[in-house]
């Protein structure tokens, strides 16, 4: 089966042929960094050590002076000055990723020659020889891809039962990536741990969308947009740290439910660019109606007996079509071992887990509807904006919050500032 060979050996990469495209592109690395770490330095070497042709630009977005972060960045500004290929910027205020990355695209922007291509990342990858390599020769395989991603991996997996969970649902991920390669437009989003843009396409839509929650799907959506596809690099690997407690997995996953949903209503006149996010929304939804509809109809009346028969027969047809999708994306997963297995046969710790973001997507829900219709009201009526004030208030003490996942904005109105290419 070729689900088997979506997953890595192993983070050592295969030292085979570099790709046809890799070697004739100029490509430039923008790396983001605000809580700079010992990873962060590695990804850096990693880069400079298996690709001396590819420049690395990190971009310091104001970190504050004094702290761990701070110190470890010197060591990057150190090493910068004996490696002509890594540059140091600084963003003249705290910008968030999005803008920090404007920032340094701007500055890529002007070199002579422009790159051909340009990677974003968050600033604690672990890459292979490999990682990059294929992913460029995945963007080149056809003229319209403007955005490839990689595979996303756990590399905290063993740290806790959370970050394992996290691990096996990463691989589905990646399942799903694959299954849309050649779907539509591709893959529904490229995610901002580690993307390979065309420089061109990334002209097209003039950089990341300033104070978006989850600006990664948003500037896939825009790319596609503008007739360009995205795809996933096969056996393309990189590695990432996931959350290791609730409270922080909590406020991710708000981000990413609550900007998807907004990248969803804002696209409804471009169905194809977030077609496999409105059927995830219409199967979701669907499922939590017949649930409820199961409570509302569960009674000793005898009429209702066929209607609870049919509610019980399409609950266990959905229950065994994820049980044999979720071993097939477990058997393709090369990393795992017997905990795995054992979390899967016994269903429970992925059933509480799922249950939990569940109840976050709801959430979401509940907190968009909120934001539309009596957030739009306040605005028009002054007297509600003290009752929406309230409802926001009760609502952050729940965990939800439109700027959760992001730090504080120190200029919001820098942040506005769109690309200037």
């Amino acid at each position: 089966m070729k689900i088997l060979n979506f997953a890595p050996k192993s983070k050592n990469g295969s030292r085979g042929p570099l790709s046809p495209a890799f070697p004739r592109k100029k490509i430039v690395a923008v790396i983001p960094t605000y809580k700079t770490s010992a990873t962060t330095l590695t990804f850096i070497h990693s880069i400079r050590k298996y690709h001396p042709q590819i420049t690395v630009v990190i971009v310091n977005d104001c970190i504050p002076s004094g702290s761990s972060f701070y110190y470890n960045f010197r060591k990057i500004q150190k090493l910068s000055r004996t490696d002509p290929g890594i540059i140091c910027l600084k963003t003249p205020t705290n910008l968030l990723k999005a803008g920090a990355l404007n920032y340094g695209i701007n500055y890529v922007m002007r070199m002579q020659p422009r790159p051909h291509v340009i990677f974003t990342s968050d600033d604690d990858v672990i890459i292979n020889d490999q990682t990059l390599p294929k992913m460029v020769n995945e963007l080149y395989s056809r003229k319209r891809i403007g955005a490839v991603c990689s595979q996303s991996l756990v590399n905290n997996k063993n740290t806790n039962l959370l970050t394992r969970l996290q691990a096996l649902e990463y691989q589905g991920f990646t399942a799903t990536k694959i299954a849309d390669k050649y779907f539509l437009q591709g893959p529904l989003v490229m995610q901002g741990m580690l993307t390979a843009f065309r420089t061109a396409a990334m002209n097209t839509v003039k950089g990341f969308t300033p104070y978006h929650l989850i600006e990664d799907y948003d500037i896939t959506v825009r790319l596609k947009r503008k007739a360009w596809r995205s795809s996933i690099a096969l056996t393309a690997q990189s590695w990432t740290d996931v959350p290791e407690d609730i409270p922080t997995l909590w406020r991710q996953r708000v981000r990413w439910g609550y900007g998807g949903i907004q990248v969803v209503t804002a696209n409804f006149g471009y169905i194809s660019t977030v077609f496999q996010d409105l059927i995830g929304h219409g199967l979701f939804l669907a499922l939590v109606a017949l649930i409820i509809s199961s409570w509302i109809f569960l009674s000793p009346n005898p009429a209702n007996h066929q209607l609870i028969f049919g509610i019980i027969i399409v609950t266990a047809i959905h229950f065994t079509l994820s049980q044999l999708l979720n071993l097939a994306v477990l058997l393709s997963f090369r990393e795992k071992d017997r905990l795995d297995w054992f979390l899967k046969l016994s269903l429970i710790p992925e059933f509480v887990y799922s249950n939990l973001i569940s109840f976050v997507v709801l959430g979401c829900y509940l907190y968009f509807l909120y934001n539309q219709t009596l957030g739009f009201l306040a605005k028009k009526i002054t007297a509600l904006n003290r009752i929406y004030n309230f409802g926001l208030h009760l609502f952050k003490h729940l965990g939800y919050s439109t700027t959760w996942g992001t730090r504080v904005l120190i200029n919001p109105a820098y942040a506005e500032r769109r690309l200037s290419i």
